[in-house]
């Protein structure tokens, strides 16, 4: 199966569900949606299919850009584009298979459920979404996904194996928009603005099952947009089998199947940061003893570290940030549709996973709209977010205390816990329609509201043990300190 010539998107048309090709989807437009059982792998599709457009296809400048959003590629045009990387995405290429490695040095085969992130494999292993034994075989389609999606926004293997270029599990942002074909173009690059931005870029770019990664030190300056994209941490070669059957992801019928693959590892030296375009970083800077010069130091990619919702970082997905001490850019992709598409909402999809080392703890994708004028207005809205958070912070050590005074645990997390629940469907309805011409003016009553939120649960929660004599003193000074918190931030 080739990615750039055969039907693999997986998307489905007026309810049925089909695989459509590239050419497809670049130069037609159909009311397709990528359509998958898992929403990761559904997002590890559009990834994937915008990975490939940006290194065949990159628009020169924003007039290009704009083209391409209005009207669709022309076959010739998609047909020509192709030629030179046809070899590069064939996924069983007899020397270079898309993301592979030929003769891969392994006593023992692996079942393919592990390249399924968060499913388990081997005896005793668990997933809190999936059962065991759940895939056992799949389509090229789903192989391709699935090997990208390992490499790109997973966890390594484990046990010394490398990860992805944006470490363990990165949080991916891009631009959503109902239209497939012109989703993927608000998700492309321009060359300006790679160049505005210093990205790094060779001209002998080559994906890394190409140009095989070095075993000494790389310098992250030295990845291109293409290696970059498609970087590939590990040593993998699927195992095929010329059989036919239902593929155990998608459902499709296929007479060519994965059902282990071969995976070895090798050391290799990263030094600095390859700034990948699909997600957020954060930076610490460190001052030379001159104090004429600062560098980067603890620079990461944003992730999922708690149970907290995506809307909880979406100033810093949104807003660049640059103090003295630190400095946090959102992705590229974010920042150049901020420039080009002065006024316009902003429709993020925001996916990653929350991980613990190389386990998968929780599968977080969502969708945040924002409501046009956000870009004039950014710190505003990094206001709302940052008093959003104060409430809930405040809200939770207030039931802590509680909790420890009355010898109950657990009482703070399950008021966060439902704080969030009952919050968030307000906070992104806020974050959608608001007017940010009387934004100021209707912060009164988004805080109002949501510490009404509070209020009801820490009622709710504390409701057992008022009526105990010697827990109402503690029950009265818990519900003094929160009133006096909430009036601060009120007054701020």
């Amino acid at each position: 199966m080739n990615l750039l010539t055969d039907a693999w998107i997986p998307v489905n048309e007026n309810g049925k569900f089909k695989h459509i090709t590239l050419k497809d989807v670049l130069c037609r437009d159909s009311e397709w949606d990528i359509a998958l059982p898992r929403n990761d792998m559904e997002m590890a599709t559009l990834q994937l299919v915008i990975c490939l457009t940006q290194v065949i296809f990159p628009p020169k400048n924003t007039t290009e850009l704009k083209a391409r959003l209005a009207k669709l590629m022309n076959e010739k045009e998609f047909d020509k584009g192709i030629e030179k990387f046809k070899n590069w995405f064939e996924l069983e290429h007899k020397d270079y298979p898309f993301m592979q490695t030929r003769e891969v040095k392994a006593k023992d085969v692996t079942p393919i459920q592990k390249l399924f992130i968060g499913l388990p494999v081997g005896k005793g292993t668990h997933a809190f979404f999936n059962i065991p034994n759940e895939i056992k075989k799949v389509c090229p389609s789903c192989a391709a996904i699935a090997i990208f999606n390992q490499a790109s926004n997973c966890p390594s293997f484990g046990g010394g194996f490398k990860g992805s270029l944006r470490g363990a599990a990165p949080i991916t942002t891009l631009v959503y928009d109902t239209n497939l074909r012109q989703k993927i173009w608000y998700n492309i690059l321009i060359l300006d603005f790679l160049v505005e931005k210093s990205f790094p870029t060779q001209s002998s770019d080559k994906p890394a099952w190409i140009d095989k990664i070095s075993t000494d030190s790389i310098s992250a300056a030295n990845i291109g947009i293409l290696k970059g994209l498609f970087w590939q941490p590990a040593k993998i070669e699927l195992d095929w089998r010329k059989t036919t059957g239902f593929c155990d992801s998608c459902g499709t019928i296929t007479t060519s199947s994965v059902l282990n693959f071969k995976t070895e590892k090798f050391p290799y030296n990263l030094n600095g940061v390859w700034p990948h375009p699909h997600s957020p970083r954060r930076w610490k800077w460190a001052v030379s003893e001159s104090e004429d010069l600062r560098t980067k130091t603890k620079e990461k990619f944003l992730s999922f570290t708690t149970t907290a919702p995506a809307w909880t970082q979406l100033s810093d997905m949104l807003v660049e940030q640059n103090t003295n001490i630190e400095g946090i850019a959102p992705a590229a992709i974010i920042d150049q549709f901020r420039q080009i598409f002065i006024g316009r909402n902003a429709n993020l999809i925001v996916g990653g996973y929350r991980t613990k080392q190389a386990k998968i703890l929780e599968r977080k994708h969502d969708m945040i709209s924002i409501s046009s004028g956000w870009d004039e207005n950014r710190d505003t809205l990094k206001d709302y977010i940052q008093t959003a958070l104060k409430i809930n912070k405040v809200f939770r050590e207030k039931t802590w205390g509680f909790g420890k005074t009355i010898g109950v645990v657990g009482l703070a997390n399950k008021a966060e816990e439902r704080f969030y629940a009952n919050s968030e469907g307000y906070i992104h309805k806020t974050l959608k329609t608001i007017d940010w011409s009387v934004a100021r003016e209707a912060r009164e009553q988004f805080v109002n509201k949501l510490m009404e939120l509070a209020w009801n649960i820490f009622t709710d929660i504390t409701k057992p043990y008022q009526n105990e004599p010697r827990m109402i003193k503690a029950y009265v000074k818990a519900k003094c300190n929160l009133s006096n918190e909430f009036n601060k931030i009120k007054e701020g």
